[in-house]
């Protein structure tokens, strides 16, 4: 976790971070993991487990901006990807983001970064978010779409 740590707030330079426990005792390694399931299938070998997970954070965080604040963040994340792998990643974020809306809408916490780290046998994963972003308004689906 401290390597994350360090990695976060290296990336963060300008801003002071505060970590802390979410006072709900949500952990948000637990929700990333429970709203990625539907890909566990693949999971094998732990380099496409990290991939899936990219794909599940960017996906998490886009229905949030979507809802929030109308911007759309993942369209230019797809341009880096060679031209035929652009539909199967865009239904797979769009699925993920419907995802997110329908069984995970209570939890509104930006996901800053992750770690996956093998050892032995298991996987960890340890997540860094942002405060639940409740004080924010969301603006009218009209908008969105």
């Amino acid at each position: 976790m401290k390597r994350l740590m360090d990695r976060v707030q290296e990336q963060h330079a300008n801003k002071k971070l505060i970590v802390q426990t979410p006072s709900d005792g949500t952990k948000m390694s637990a929700v990333l993991e429970s709203f990625a399931e539907p890909y566990d299938n693949i999971y094998d070998p732990l380099e496409m487990r990290r991939k899936i997970l990219k794909f599940a954070m960017l996906a998490w965080n886009a229905a949030i901006m979507e809802d929030w604040k109308g911007v759309n963040i993942w369209e230019e994340h797809l341009s880096i990807l060679p031209t035929a792998e652009r539909p199967i990643a865009r239904e797979m974020i769009t699925s993920l983001m419907n995802r997110k809306r329908l069984l995970f809408r209570d939890f509104n916490r930006l996901i800053v970064d992750f770690e996956l780290i093998e050892n032995g046998d298991e996987a960890y994963l340890s997540v860094v978010s942002s405060h639940p972003l409740s004080k924010i308004t969301p603006i009218s689906p009209q908008k969105i779409r």
